[in-house]
């Protein structure tokens, strides 16, 4: 018999053991395994029970997301499991059975060949049976458990082809001689039932434990994150290392990434005398997990319909409490991976169905800052209320490829004259190139800082980075061969170029301290008390409401009027407005792979795409040919001497239709920036979804707008009329150029 003997417990312990047990029967719980911590030599204090029970994250809505839940994991033996997918593998499985035979028959001397053999033919008998008993016992199908042998089978081949790759010749590993899981079995009864038929097979092993589980779709995946064993490192950065209760030990379980990580103090549990250990306490997210969905489904149509589809995210707060409504990265991944699977997604570089996007891509605002800049000149008398600047495409005529309109390279056209409101709905950057130029580098820098950019929003997430902000420090570290600033980085970073760097969340945030006049830390999650886990970080200075409320009003004007960047994010909704800012940022392409270009004999080439001239002459019809060339492949794909591609952007918030323009957001209001990839266009890609996201939250409070019938042209004037709209169209579509429409 090959199950795990249990630990010896103390005498005490097992005298109380009959009465904990009724105890727990009594409340309608099943007992958690137990392990104990024992006090050290000559210590004379009672061992102390650990409890394996760690809490549960809970949604919004009070829905159970991840929770610890009785499992039974089912090993069998590599030999056994190798004969049963493949028939050439008998004789592994006959030496196998051979020695356990000799090991059954008693001490040397050995056993006679004909009851060797009698003994073999018998464990045969039982290896075949238990295949068939398996599947109805796990509750499972023969494919299935077929298919999970094969990959248990897959997973220590390709073990061995690594170790034989770097000892240069192939050995048996331990691998091969020992019990490899293949099924876990959640259910209760099954797992008890399959324990008791099959675990005193000698090929068998069954381990009774808690795993945890997740139940929430692969939307929630990225914000619950997942839970590890606990390595040095995360023992030496313990926060409740001084606990003796609570504080790690080597090989405990803990959180390492998203809210187990984040939550980890909350979620452990702690350990006590017998009787008296505690399971962890529970988290509850302030998302709800089924409007994390809807955004999720919205969102992947939007990315999916881009010019380059490569991922994207969104976020959405309450713009009053800073509470975080959905954090929504797509594409996302699901919840149980096998390390092969990991490192399947890990290597997809278009995609990175892995990455939290919403709290980790640090990407160039674009256009989407302008409002900051604008407010930034106002407040420091760079320009006044009443400044006009005439855009006529160039900000510098001798630089005629560089610090253009978005609008001049569509046809040389121009904005003409701008002022502080027409500026931000038209995103002229000719204006905030002149306001950027007045005001400065280092006065800007400082501005976006008080606005909350190039730190963390107070998720505490690993995950979450603080985006790059070009302060001194910053270009002394990061731009040492120019670590002063220059004339152009005002330029550059008055309309969200050059090293400024945000993520999502940060946009979104952005957008929240506009509507509300001061910027706030975000709620992620609160105990089971109601308190906010995360770290302490203070609220900002009130900003200046007078000079907010210009770019407030510009924000308006971007969204609800027509000809602004973002008219296609007008809500249809009675009783509710959006205002916004778009965004398309200049970025470079994305390395996804590499090209390798071979010689064959015949004299034709040959290409492959792989990550390494290894990987790639695996591939190839004549592994030894001699390699020609080799490139970057990159996404979106891009010729020489062409524009950069831009990632799509859009930040703003609601508010009812009844407040003020220019006033702070009227309540409720929500926050919301979405951002795809190599999108283009803000306003013909990401402004859409973020109208389709706040319409789906305000719908069910809303009504929408009744239809105006209008009279249509007749004869010649509805030709013209349509003439004008096509050609209109034909001006403001097609390739951005080398600075794309907001």
């Amino acid at each position: 018999m090959t199950t795990k003997r249990p630990a010896r417990l103390p005498w005490p312990l097992l005298l109380m053991l009959p009465m904990l047990l009724v105890a727990g029967v009594a409340r309608g719980q099943t007992p958690a395994p137990v392990a104990s911590v024992r006090p050290g030599p000559g210590s004379t204090a009672p061992a102390l029970v650990e409890s394996l029970v760690r809490g549960s994250i809970l949604d919004a809505g009070g829905r159970v997301m991840v929770s610890d839940v009785i499992c039974w994991d089912v090993s069998v033996r590599y030999e056994v499991l190798a004969a049963h997918v493949d028939e050439a593998a008998e004789g592994e499985l006959e030496g196998y059975l051979k020695r356990l035979a000799r090991s059954r028959t008693g001490p040397r001397p050995l056993p006679e060949p004909a009851d060797l053999a009698r003994e073999v033919a018998r464990l045969g008998v039982q290896v075949d049976g238990m295949w068939k008993r398996l599947p109805e016992l796990a509750g499972v199908t023969d494919d299935e458990l077929s298919r999970k042998a094969r990959e248990a089978v897959g997973t220590v081949k390709l073990r061995k082809a690594a170790v034989a790759r770097a000892r240069g010749k192939e050995i048996v590993i331990s691998e091969e001689r020992s019990p490899r899981p293949i099924l876990r079995i959640e259910s209760v009864d099954r797992g008890a039932t399959l324990e008791k038929q099959l675990g005193t097979l000698p090929w068998v092993r069954v381990d009774q434990g808690r795993q945890r589980i997740c139940k929430a779709a692969d939307p929630m995946v990225c914000v619950l994150g997942r839970v590890g064993t606990a390595d040095a490192k995360r023992l030496a950065k313990d926060p409740l290392a001084g606990d003796p209760y609570r504080a790690l030990r080597p090989g405990s379980r803990c959180g390492i990434s998203g809210v187990e990580r984040q939550a980890d103090a909350v979620l452990r549990p702690a350990r006590g005398l017998p009787g008296q250990e505690r399971p962890g306490s529970d988290v509850v997210l302030t998302i709800d997990s089924e409007l994390q969905g809807s955004l999720y489904k919205i969102l992947k149509q939007g990315v999916d319909r881009s010019p380059h589809p490569s991922g994207g995210a969104a976020a959405v707060l309450d713009v009053k409490t800073g509470q975080i409504r959905a954090l929504v990265t797509y594409p996302s991944h699901p919840y149980q991976l096998l390390a092969a699977q990991r490192a399947r997604l890990a290597r997809d570089s278009r995609w990175m169905p892995l990455r939290f996007r919403t709290v980790s891509n640090v990407l160039p605002p674009g256009s989407t800052i302008k409002p900051v800049t604008l407010y930034a000149s106002l407040a420091e008398g760079a320009i006044t209320t009443g400044i006009k600047v005439t855009c006529k495409g160039l900000f510098r005529q001798g630089m005629p490829d560089a610090f253009r309109c978005w609008i001049y390279t569509r046809g040389e056209q121009t904005h003409g004259v701008m002022n502080v409101e027409t500026a931000i709905k038209n995103s002229c950057n000719i204006f905030f190139f002149t306001a950027g130029d007045r005001l400065g580098a280092p006065r800007l820098v400082s501005w976006f800082e008080r606005f909350g950019l190039g730190q963390t929003q107070g998720t505490g997430l690993i995950e979450e980075s603080p985006g790059f902000l070009p302060t001194p420090a910053w270009l002394a570290k990061h731009r040492p061969k120019k670590p002063t600033y220059e004339l152009q980085d005002a330029w550059y970073y008055a309309f969200g170029q050059g090293e400024l760097g945000v993520t999502p969340l940060q946009l979104a945030n952005l957008a929240a301290t506009i509507a509300r006049g001061q910027f706030l830390p975000v709620t992620l999650a609160n105990d089971a008390a109601g308190a906010r886990i995360g770290p302490s970080k203070e609220a900002g200075v009130p900003l200046d409401d007078r000079v907010l409320a210009i770019s407030r009003k510009g924000m308006w004007r971007v969204v609800n009027e027509k000809g602004g960047t973002a008219d296609r994010a007008r809500l249809g909704l009675s009783g509710w407005v959006l205002c916004g800012k778009t965004g398309s940022a200049q970025d470079s392409p994305r390395v996804v792979g590499k090209r390798y270009t071979f010689q064959l004999e015949n004299g034709e080439e040959q290409e492959v795409e792989a990550g390494s001239e290894d990987e790639a002459r695996t591939q190839l019809d004549e592994p030894e040919a001699p390699l020609v060339s080799r490139h970057l492949s990159t996404w979106p794909p891009r010729e020489e001497d062409t524009p950069l591609p831009a990632h799509a952007w859009f930040m703003g918030y609601t508010q009812p239709a009844s407040t003020p323009r220019g006033e702070k957001a009227g309540f409720p209001s929500l926050a919301i920036s979405v951002l795809v990839e190599y999108g283009g266009a803000g306003g013909e890609v990401a402004a859409p979804i973020a109208r389709r996201i706040a319409e789906h939250i305000l719908t069910p409070w809303s009504k929408p707008k009744p239809k105006v019938d209008r009279p249509r042209p007749r004869g010649k004037r509805r030709d013209a009329t349509a003439k004008t709209a096509r050609s209109t169209r034909n001006r403001t579509g097609g390739d951005p150029g080398s600075v794309p429409r907001p």
